[in-house]
């Protein structure tokens, strides 16, 4: 169905999720997180990296640069500044 939309069919899962969403017949449903991490994220994953060239992997590869320290940046700054004060925003174990 994605072919013939000519959509990427991570939106059109989306946008099939969404409109689950306003069915009001639907129980409503709990979905484990691993289950997300193990079935659905892996496929997604796999297709984007199968339909990549390498020239468009290389034209991104600086914004892919300048995000990743970006998040790295960030974790520091917050996982150092919850280490220098008591303030704790879940229950750590230790």
């Amino acid at each position: 169905m994605a072919d013939k939309v000519k959509l990427p069919y991570p939106i059109l899962l989306i946008v099939a999720d969404i409109s689950m969403g306003f069915i009001p017949t639907l129980p409503p449903m709990e979905i484990n997180p691993e289950i997300i991490f193990l079935i659905f994220l892996p496929p997604l994953l796999d297709d984007a990296a199968f339909n990549i060239s390498f020239q468009e992997f290389k034209t991104n590869l600086n914004t892919l640069l300048l995000n990743i320290n970006y998040i790295l940046a960030e974790e520091l700054h917050v996982n150092g500044s919850y280490s220098y004060s008591n303030i704790r925003p879940f229950h750590c174990p230790f």
